[in-house]
């Protein structure tokens, strides 16, 4: 499980796209529009819009007009009830083959990738 309140696994925000992805240094600390998960959801979001305003160099109102309701839901994250359902397998294959299936209805992954991951 990722547990973003506690930082174990950085993703980060597409403040404009309001996409997420694992978070990379190279890729997301040079570009502002990128935003840690872990700060948009533990930062006060009028300092957030600051920091952006800043380094988008736009005034804080531009920020404010454009981003704000996009950073309110990325707070309404944490009042959303998710469904877990927690598999205790030690066979790998196994575990792949339920979260494939699983996941048949969403973006597909390939079981290549997702040993890739089991392995490290």
């Amino acid at each position: 499980m990722i547990k973003v309140k506690e930082k174990e696994t950085e993703l980060a925000f597409n403040i404009d796209t309001e996409e997420f992805e694992v978070y990379n240094k190279v890729k997301h600390k040079t570009n502002p529009i990128w935003i840690q998960v872990y700060d948009g959801l533990n930062d006060d979001p009028h300092a957030t819009l600051q920091k952006l305003s800043k380094q988008l160099s736009i005034t804080p109102g531009e920020a404010d007009n454009k981003y704000y309701t996009k950073l309110k839901r990325l707070n309404e994250i944490l009042e959303q009830n998710v469904e877990i359902i927690e598999i205790r397998l030690e066979d790998y294959e196994k575990v792949t083959d339920i979260f494939i299936r699983l996941n048949e209805l969403g973006k597909p992954l390939k079981k290549q990738r997702l040993l890739l991951h089991l392995l490290y």
